[in-house]
């Protein structure tokens, strides 16, 4: 259930309800599971150089971990879904 950041447009994809059916639900005596936050964070359209630098570092040193290739941001945001919110 979303308890914070009402003041946010509803993301896609996501939970939400009105501020008072936290209270309502905790009153009828539900059990809080998790607490949902919405916050805003900004995404440049162009990866800044100082964490591309960083990024081919990693890749040199990768020692058999799997670099995970993402075609569009599609695809990124499907993925950040499905582990935000699978819990």
């Amino acid at each position: 259930m979303l308890v914070e950041g009402f003041d946010e447009p509803i993301v896609l994809a996501s939970n939400c309800n009105y501020p008072y059916l936290v209270e309502y639900v905790n009153r009828y005596g539900f059990d809080k599971e998790v607490d949902l936050v919405v916050y805003k964070v900004p995404v440049p359209d162009k990866l800044p150089d100082f964490y591309l630098r960083i990024f081919q570092r990693v890749k040199a040193r990768a020692n058999g971990f799997r670099m995970l290739n993402f075609s569009n941001r599609e695809a990124i945001l499907n993925r950040i879904l499905n582990l935000s919110f699978h819990w």
